[in-house]
């Protein structure tokens, strides 16, 4: 798999040229990696370290790109995993929400993994921001990893037609002052999207979609403490 960045090489020639990145680098492959198993294409052995493909995952890449049924089985896939049923319930509403708005409601609050910046303080430093190369950081690189994530996946949404990506406008307060900016990376869910999230609950015509868990995902502070707790008793 190609890079997604372009890099300079120089030719046989001795000519410098720009060629989109011929490899992949190891964060992001396990990035991806990481994603096919979250949802269910790639099964994983623990005992082993290694990846082989799933039933789900075979009928997939038997798909044509682009297709309907390519975009009805990866939302099934999607609602497999737990933090995407989240972002999906949260937008269930009809509320315009921005990453900062999801994200601070995803995860486990004050675990390591899931940081959130308030969007007022957000909104704060890109007014006070003077330089335009400030402002564009700060709208394009500043967000906590849970913000991140809420908008990866709300993404993944958007790309199969049951969320779609729509700037907003905040308005909010910062100490006893009011500040303004438009949002870019904000989300509003499609009638389609409202549609499939009945198969991740189940209802009388729709069959629940099982969920994916990893333990890895249950280990937070609070239940490694427990477990610490326990271990030492038994010890």
């Amino acid at each position: 798999m190609t890079g997604q960045k372009h890099i300079n090489v120089t030719d046989k020639n001795g000519k410098i040229i720009r060629i989109k990145k011929p490899y992949q680098d190891d964060w992001s492959t396990d990035g991806y990696l990481r994603w096919a198993i979250s949802v269910g294409l790639l099964n994983y052995d623990n005992n082993a370290d290694t990846c082989f493909i799933s039933e789900t995952g075979i009928k997939f890449i038997n798909t044509e790109h682009g297709s309907v049924e390519e975009k009805t089985m990866l939302g099934e896939a999607y609602l497999s995993y737990p933090p995407a049923v989240r972002i999906l319930s949260l937008l269930s509403t009809g509320e315009h929400l921005t990453k900062f708005e999801l994200g601070n409601r995803l995860g486990f609050i004050g675990e390591a993994g899931f940081t959130s910046i308030p969007q007022n303080i957000h909104v704060h430093a890109y007014n006070h921001a003077t330089a335009p190369a400030e402002r564009t950081k700060i709208r394009n690189n500043v967000e906590g990893s849970s913000d991140k994530y809420a908008r990866m996946i709300a993404g993944w949404f958007c790309d199969i037609g049951w969320v779609v990506r729509t700037p907003k406008e905040i308005k909010t307060k910062y100490g006893n002052k009011e500040y303004s900016m438009e949002i870019g990376q904000a989300f509003l869910i499609t009638a389609e999207g409202l549609k499939n999230l009945k198969k991740a609950t189940g209802t009388s015509s729709s069959k629940r979609i099982p969920k994916i868990i990893f333990y890895e995902m249950l280990a937070t502070k609070f239940l490694t403490a427990v477990m610490s707790e326990d271990a030492e008793r038994i010890l």
